[in-house]
């Protein structure tokens, strides 16, 4: 007897033999609905984060699986990821002065988490890349980014260049006084997008 995956694609459920998907991506790749794109993926009542399908895109079935997709408009959907992006901000913003404390007194637990800031920051940059190339405009079309990109990643080489001279009061000083005002300016660009996204008016 062929063994049957649970498939269910906005809300609409049917059941399908596993051995027609090569893989996981594979099979992702044939549920995709046309002018959507992939918003929420569960495995056996699990969410699974969209940054972890290409770990999982060679992996195969073992059958009976029960696997629901949510597929969303496309702007509508970045939207919601432009209000993740802001919360994420805020909350680094409202942290900032923290890392700083904790570096100036020497804790070397704040020094890592300082690393996974960037990773984050790297993240707020892609978004604000797609976002350019969702709308067609470019950096010069938003106020709020003007004069923004040399100045922040300017800063950015400052903060890694005092953190490998070990330069902790440089550092703390970017961290809680000048970063902040950048991370406030990205928050404003973001809601610039929202508003341009929710018009139609790019």
């Amino acid at each position: 007897m062929d063994s049957m995956i649970q498939v269910s694609v906005n809300g609409r459920v049917k059941e399908e033999d596993e051995k027609i998907y090569q893989n996981f991506g594979d099979f992702i790749a044939k549920q995709q609905v046309k002018g959507k794109v992939l918003a929420e993926v569960k495995i056996n009542g699990h969410d699974i984060p969209l940054s972890a399908l290409k770990e999982l895109e060679l992996s195969v079935f073992e059958g009976d699986e029960k696997i629901e997709l949510v597929f969303k408009e496309f702007r509508p959907f970045t939207v919601e990821l432009i209000g993740n992006v802001k919360n994420y901000l805020n909350h680094i913003t409202t942290r900032l002065p923290f890392y700083a404390e904790r570096i100036l007194s020497g804790d070397i637990e704040a020094l890592r988490e300082i690393n996974d800031l960037g990773e984050g920051l790297n993240s707020v940059l892609t978004m604000k890349e797609n976002i350019f190339a969702i709308s067609g405009c470019q950096e010069t079309d938003f106020r709020s980014l003007k004069g923004l990109e040399p100045a922040f990643s300017e800063l950015l080489n400052e903060i890694n260049e005092s953190m490998g001279r070990k330069d902790w009061v440089r550092l703390s000083t970017a961290l809680s006084h000048e970063l902040p005002d950048k991370l406030k300016t990205f928050s404003a660009f973001f809601d610039e997008a929202t508003v341009l996204l929710q018009t139609n008016s790019m």
